[in-house]
């Protein structure tokens, strides 16, 4: 199956014909020190949005988990901030709208475990849970998570150990708790995203470690966390191959987005995989500047949307 595909990019002389089919919206908002807002915006039930990141109100180097809600217009709703009580700092690195109306927030504590946090559609700190990958200590760090249909949640988080960065998977209830959990001692790559196949098996993708090493995609059972078959993919020759998001079809097709092409320039491109993990189809968009394909989505009519960047080049002045 091949669907259309819309590249948006997001700096550069593509941008104008997405800015002028819409009407932005900016807030500024000033309520003390953020830290930052970079861990991931949603899309609320009642037509707004909601982003997360991590807050330090004094600027004391003690960080909240932060989400701040803004309503179909754009204006601010509400700003709150969340805390597990176990250690000074608490990161928020992922937010996504859950499946009775609410939100979720993955992300990280300070002493390395990651946690999930529920939330209601109002902000009410529902639970909280957290987690470390089997037999590991070290810095994690939640990289992405997804909520699936039985209302339980799939994370993926990097799992720091002096210099190796290796896969921590999770899987859990409605409510939070551990269904299985599993690390890969895999240092050739970052983990990076996670989606869900129809039948409720796990995909779990992690980019390139470095110029022109291959790129991991993994399949894992939804309920024991078996896994069922891991591949790596490369470019061209002498090419390099980044993925950064996966999102599934209908018809269980694997579609990945990412960046690939020599050292220096690259293409954004997406690549379509079958359940058992043959490829399908690539397809890329590039100029002789630099594209990245970062974040990939399935539009409403089935098409395929990726969203992503261009760095151009500028000359050196002398």
């Amino acid at each position: 199956m091949k669907k259309n595909l819309l590249i948006l990019i997001t700096f550069g002389a593509c941008l104008q014909p997405v800015l002028a089919q819409m009407e932005p919206t900016c807030v500024l908002i000033d309520a003390g020190f953020f830290t930052s807002s970079w861990g991931g915006v949603t899309e609320t039930t009642d037509g707004g949005a909601a982003f997360t990141g991590s807050y330090d109100p004094i600027n004391a180097g003690n960080t909240d988990v932060v989400v701040t809600k803004l309503d179909a217009s754009g204006a601010l709703q509400w700003i709150k901030t969340y805390s597990t009580g176990s250690v000074p700092s608490e990161f928020g690195n992922a937010l996504i709208t859950t499946n009775d109306g609410g939100m979720a927030v993955a992300g990280h504590l300070e002493m390395g475990e990651v946690f999930i946090m529920k939330l209601s559609a109002d902000g009410a700190q529902q639970w909280t849970k957290t987690y470390d990958a089997p037999g590991f200590f070290g810095l994690q760090i939640a990289n992405a998570f997804t909520q699936l249909p039985d209302g339980g949640y799939a994370l993926i988080a990097t799992s720091q150990f002096i210099s190796n960065d290796n896969w921590f998977m999770l899987r859990t209830d409605v409510n939070g708790n551990v269904v299985w959990s599993d690390r890969l001692d895999y240092t050739g790559g970052y983990p990076m995203d996670v989606a869900a196949l129809p039948n409720g098996d796990l995909v779990f993708i992690g980019d390139a470690f470095g110029d022109f090493t291959p790129s991991l995609v993994l399949r894992k059972d939804g309920l024991t966390g078996t896994t069922e078959w891991m591949h790596w993919y490369a470019a061209e020759p002498e090419h390099g191959l980044t993925m950064q998001s996966v999102v599934t079809t209908a018809d269980s097709t694997i579609v990945v987005s990412g960046y690939g092409g020599p050292f220096g320039p690259s293409d954004a491109l997406a690549l379509a995989i079958t359940p058992d993990g043959t490829p399908l189809w690539a397809t890329r968009v590039g100029t002789d500047d630099i594209e990245y394909g970062e974040n990939i989505a399935i539009a409403p009519n089935g098409d395929l949307i990726i969203a992503g960047g261009r760095l151009q080049y500028v000359g050196l002045i002398n």
